[in-house]
């Protein structure tokens, strides 16, 4: 079992555009299994859950939209040794989230 915290804040300053901003973050927690298909091969599977905060402001527009959820996060990394010095692997990740949103922009 494994717990991630994941943080992301930005704010876009362009004079000819406006103040856009960007705040969010999740939290995961996650079981994971790996699964060594060879000796140089092996494959990670994960699933569990994950709560979003998330935060958009258009300061032009009006009142930021707002949104809280919990839903489902599910995964996979593979990973393969290749030639004599480095390995390849991909990596992916599905979540599926319900929640309440605030959006009184229009």
């Amino acid at each position: 079992m494994r717990f991630k915290y994941f943080s992301y804040d930005q704010l876009a300053t362009d004079p000819g555009v406006s103040r856009l901003r960007l705040d969010f973050y999740n939290l995961d927690l996650e079981l994971f299994k790996k699964l060594n298909l060879t000796n140089f091969t092996s494959v990670d599977i994960r699933g569990g859950l994950r709560y979003n905060d998330s935060e958009v402001s258009f300061p032009t527009v009006g009142d930021p939209n707002d949104f809280h959820g919990l839903g489902i996060i599910l995964g996979a990394k593979g990973l393969t040794r290749a030639f004599t010095g480095g390995d390849v692997y991909a990596l992916g990740a599905f979540a599926m989230l319900a929640g309440e949103q605030h959006a009184t922009s229009s």
